[in-house]
């Protein structure tokens, strides 16, 4: 059942309670703006911002980091522990540790009835704060960089962005606009989603989900998502994520569930 299905994608975004990136992050939100100096920096110096106490912490931050490094056109240059942490600083400026132990609570009560489902991807879709993407796109439509990222880190990243499109666009599902319509179709995108998808096999589910009105960016960060998915799901790097867990789900999982 479709319904009960959106708790898996819930936890998959959410069971991180002993994920570093969430260990000191708690929505400060009370960042200056340093956005046009940020806009000055190389990508190697803004990595460096990153990692500072200053950007782990705030993910008003790390979103305008995230923002200034979207402009760059080197990122696939950068190490693979820098590239990770681009990974880091989008999902990092997308959810709050509140909004993850909220929901964390209602996912281990015992009983979870459709109404509580559709109020938890209510808290989800209301509480995802808006992050450029175009530096985790970047990463996640270069082979080589796709390689080498940390899966738990690439999954929930792909997850996130997808979560910012059903967000901001009107997805087609039957004509369905509510949430839970929203995360339906976000399902049926990722199971449509072969392992080792073409870009053009890719776009034609994009379309499927996103029809004619939606922006150019939004079409090309739910593409990269689906790329990077498409990635795990191939077999031949499914060993790549066979040790690798969001809270107490495999990944292998969280793909099985879309299978």
């Amino acid at each position: 059942m479709k319904i009960r299905h959106s708790i898996i994608l819930i936890a998959a975004i959410f069971t991180l309670s002993s994920c570093e990136i969430f260990t000191t992050s708690i929505g400060k939100g009370l960042a200056r703006d340093n956005t046009e100096m940020y806009a000055s920096q190389n990508a190697s110096d803004l990595i460096d911002f990153a990692k500072t106490s200053e950007a782990i912490n705030d993910p008003a931050v790390s979103a305008q980091i995230l923002k200034a490094l979207g402009t760059k056109n080197n990122l696939t240059d950068l190490s693979n522990e820098d590239k990770n942490t681009v990974l880091e600083l989008l999902i990092g400026s997308t959810i709050t540790m509140d909004t993850i132990s909220e929901t964390l609570n209602s996912i281990q009560a015992e009983e979870l009835n459709n109404d509580g489902v559709v109020n938890l991807l209510d808290t989800l879709l209301n509480s995802i704060t808006d992050a450029d993407t175009s530096a985790v796109v970047q990463l996640f439509t270069d082979p080589d960089s796709l390689e080498n990222m940390d899966p738990f880190n690439a999954m929930l990243a792909s997850m996130c962005i997808m979560a910012q499109v059903a967000k901001d666009e009107q997805v087609i599902n039957g004509g369905e606009p509510d949430l839970t319509g929203k995360f339906e179709a976000i399902q049926d995108a990722i199971k449509e989603t072969a392992g080792g998808s073409t870009s053009a096999q890719i776009d034609a589910v994009v379309d499927s989900f996103l029809g004619n009105d939606a922006s150019q960016s939004s079409k090309d960060a739910f593409a990269a998502a689906l790329t990077c998915i498409s990635y795990y799901k191939d077999n031949d790097n499914r060993s790549k994520v066979e040790d690798k867990v969001m809270g107490n789900m495999s990944v292998l999982e969280i793909l099985g569930a879309f299978n």
